[in-house]
């Protein structure tokens, strides 16, 4: 969707964005043990994805790699939300996060 500002500093996980006339639907590529140290801020028309993605050690690394890794999403959204995530659905490959538009709550 075009109307989103992309975040600056990285683009993993990938997430989906969708919208309804009440709601925005975020669906975030991670599995789901690294789902657990997601951290999700929302405030006025944004919404923030922060946590630290721990990848399995390998038994034979050819190299010591760091297998940690922090996350930073930041998403703009184009109308105002109410400031928590309402319903969370849970995959194999991910989530879903459902937060509600603000201006569907006097309608």
């Amino acid at each position: 969707m075009s109307f989103f500002k992309k975040s600056s500093e990285s683009l993993f996980p990938l997430v989906n964005i969708y919208e309804d006339h009440d709601y925005f639907y975020f669906y975030i590529y991670l599995p789901d043990h690294n789902c657990a140290t997601l951290k999700i801020i929302c405030h006025h028309s944004e919404v923030i994805f922060t946590g630290k993605l721990t990848l399995p050690k390998a038994p034979k690394a050819l190299y010591k790699e760091v297998y940690s890794t922090p996350i930073y999403r930041k998403f703009t959204l184009p109308s105002p939300i109410i400031e928590k995530v309402i319903a969370t659905v849970h995959t194999e490959i991910g989530r879903e996060y459902v937060i509600k538009k603000a201006s569907s709550i006097h309608t």
